[in-house]
């Protein structure tokens, strides 16, 4: 996808009520260990500068004060949240002989049939992680506990769990005969995914928590829909996604420590969506009309999905800058019609 950096851009500065913090002194820093060992393991640091973002724009432009209006918000039907975890029911009729929907962490089962068609309830559980799932990694735990080292240790898994997920789907562009320029940049975003992981890492610790790494699952050879499926919902959505909520951190963090990390946090994250939806166009361009339809749905229902935010504890709000619920509904309302245009 062309200019998504301005997408995300234009979509923060949509919703742009919350003040911004107050600058915080060049001498306050987040205290980050150091981590891992080699070359590619080096000390991660905080910049010593007050930083709000890695991305011109964000710093340049002013953004408009508004008032914020509280809103009772009525929950579908249609959800169950549990913790950060939604579980996304729904029933749906398929002509007999063709494929059942498929779901990243869901399924459908049969209800009923007719001689030509079959009645399916669908159920998809939609987690909320900060990096990309892959059926070849084991997720985080669908639970996330109150306080600043919860989400720490759930963000610190979910980019460990990326690394697993791109070298993963290195593997696979490989096997389908991926374009070499494509799975150079799946490379680079797996490097990417290691540096946020071992900064996590370090904010982790710093909070006094303890590490829990992300552990790889068994490979499956998958179909190219299954893996371009899998790359529409945790690509196309969730990295972009994650992408814009980070780069609402950048601006809204406590501390000036913090507020560099979520920024190159964020500046990786851009590159990685716009990633996705480059897959996402080559995966289409290899399917049948009647799977890139498949494809292409299971991405408008997880683009529908982000307008479901999940509960946050109002200190990681405050101190982390992550929004909450209404700035959370807000965002995905000015982001989804911008993908879409």
């Amino acid at each position: 996808m062309k200019h998504l950096d301005r997408i995300l851009l234009a979509a923060l500065f949509a919703t742009a009520c919350s003040p911004t913090p107050e600058p915080v002194a060049p001498s306050v820093e987040v205290p980050l260990a150091e981590v891992g060992s080699g070359p590619q393991d080096a000390p991660v640091r905080t910049a010593k500068a007050p930083a709000t973002s890695l991305i011109p724009e964000l710093s340049a432009k002013k953004k408009e004060k508004r008032e914020v209006v509280e809103a009772v918000v009525v929950p579908d039907d249609r959800y169950r949240c549990r913790s950060t975890s939604q579980e996304f029911r729904h029933r749906t009729t398929v002509a007999v002989g063709d494929p059942f929907p498929l779901f990243t962490g869901g399924s459908c089962q049969e209800v009923s049939r007719t001689d030509t068609h079959i009645l399916l309830e669908c159920v998809e559980v939609r987690r909320h992680m900060c990096g990309r799932a892959h059926a070849a990694v084991e997720r985080p735990s669908d639970a996330i506990g109150p306080g600043l080292v919860a989400w720490l240790v759930h963000a610190q898994q979910s980019e460990a769990a990326s690394v697993h997920a791109f070298r993963a789907l290195d593997a696979e562009l490989a096997a389908l005969g991926a374009p070499a320029a494509l799975r150079e940049r799946v490379r680079g975003a797996k490097r990417d995914e290691a540096r946020h992981a071992r900064q996590m890492a370090s904010l982790v610790r710093a909070y006094g928590g303890r590490i829990e790494p992300a552990r790889p699952l068994p490979r499956s050879e998958r179909t190219l829909r299954e893996i371009a499926i899998e790359n529409a919902v945790e690509g196309c959505a969730n990295e972009t996604w994650s992408a814009l909520i980070a780069l609402h951190q950048a601006e809204h963090a406590a501390t000036a420590g913090l507020r560099a990390v979520f920024a190159a946090i964020a500046a990786d994250e851009v590159r990685h969506a716009t990633l996705a939806w480059d897959l996402h166009a080559w995966f289409c361009g290899h399917l049948s009309d009647g799977e890139a339809r498949e494809v292409q749905a299971a991405l408008d229902a997880a683009l529908d999905r982000l307008s479901s935010p999940p509960p946050v504890d109002a200190r990681v709000s405050a101190e982390l800058g992550v929004p909450d619920a209404v700035t959370h509904r807000a965002l995905a309302d000015a982001l989804v019609p911008r993908l879409a245009a």
